[in-house]
C-alpha cells in the first residue's frame, strides 16, 4: 500500500508539471577515429606507389532532435536522436592512372534525455543532460583503381553498435512557447563494438589481428529551435 501511495504521489507531481518540449537543430561534431586512422595507414602502406592520406575523418555537420517531458520542478525525461557523418581517403594519381580507398561512415544515436535544470531566470534556462544511449555505425569502404581507360571499383560494408554517453550543457532562451537552445557536450563510448561485415557477421574488420571500431568520441556543439507545449 505504501508503494502505491508513493507511485500516486509521483504521478500527481508529474501531472502538475506536465509540459512537453520538442526541439530540432544542427551543429558540428569532432571525431577521434584512432582505429580507423590505423586502418588508413595500413591501406596506404599496402600500395606499391607513394599514396597520400588526403582526408582524415574531419569534423562535420551533425543533426539532432529531442522530445522531453518536464517530470518535476527541475527534471526532464525524454528521447534524443543524433545523426553525423565523416570520412577518410587514401589516394595516388599520376599520368598513367590512379588508386584510391574511401572510408565513408555515418552514425545514428538513439538515447534517453535525462536532464536537470540548474537555473531558471527571466526565461533563461541552464540544463545538464547525460544522454545515455546506443550509437549505430555504418561504414562503406570503396576501393578503386584506373589504368588508362580501364577502371575497377569494389565496395565493402560494415556495421557496429556502441554504448554511449554524451554529457551536455544546454543554455536555452525562451519567448513564450518558442526558444533557442545552444548546447555543448562530449560524446564518448562506454563500450565500442567491433565493425562487422554486413554480408558475414562472423567476420570483423581488422588491422593485423586487432579489430577496428568506429570511435566517434569528441566534442559536439549545436544550436536548436525549441517549441514548448503546455498541458
Amino acid at each position: 500500500m505504501r508503494k502505491l501511495h508513493i507511485l500516486l504521489f509521483w504521478l500527481l507531481s508529474a501531472e502538475s508539471y506536465a509540459q512537453l518540449e520538442v526541439s530540432a537543430g544542427a551543429g558540428v561534431g569532432w571525431f577521434s577515429m584512432r582505429e580507423l586512422g590505423e586502418l588508413q595507414k595500413a591501406i596506404q602502406s599496402s600500395y606499391p606507389v607513394d599514396a597520400k592520406i588526403t582526408e582524415e575523418f574531419p569534423a562535420y555537420v551533425i543533426y539532432d532532435a529531442e522530445i522531453v517531458w518536464k517530470v518535476n520542478s527541475s527534471g526532464f525525461l525524454g528521447l534524443y536522436y543524433q545523426y553525423g557523418s565523416t570520412g577518410g581517403r587514401t589516394h595516388y594519381e599520376d599520368f598513367s592512372g590512379e588508386v584510391y580507398s574511401d572510408q565513408l561512415l555515418h552514425y545514428n544515436t538513439l538515447a534517453l534525455s535525462v536532464a536537470q535544470e540548474l537555473t531558471f531566470e527571466n526565461d533563461l534556462q541552464f540544463r545538464f543532460d547525460v544522454h545515455p544511449g546506443a550509437t549505430f555505425t555504418n561504414l562503406k569502404i570503396i576501393e578503386g583503381s584506373r589504368i588508362g581507360d580501364v577502371s575497377h571499383r569494389e565496395s565493402y560494408k560494415f556495421h557496429s553498435i556502441n554504448a554511449t554517453l554524451q554529457p551536455t550543457l544546454e543554455l536555452q532562451k525562451t519567448w513564450g512557447q518558442f526558444g533557442i537552445k545552444a548546447h555543448a557536450g562530449f560524446h564518448f563510448a562506454v563500450y565500442a563494438g567491433k565493425l562487422k561485415f554486413n554480408e558475414n557477421k562472423q567476420n570483423y574488420l581488422t588491422v593485423g589481428n586487432d579489430p577496428v571500431v568506429a570511435n566517434w568520441n569528441g566534442f559536439r556543439l549545436g544550436l536548436t529551435g525549441t517549441y514548448r507545449i503546455r498541458e
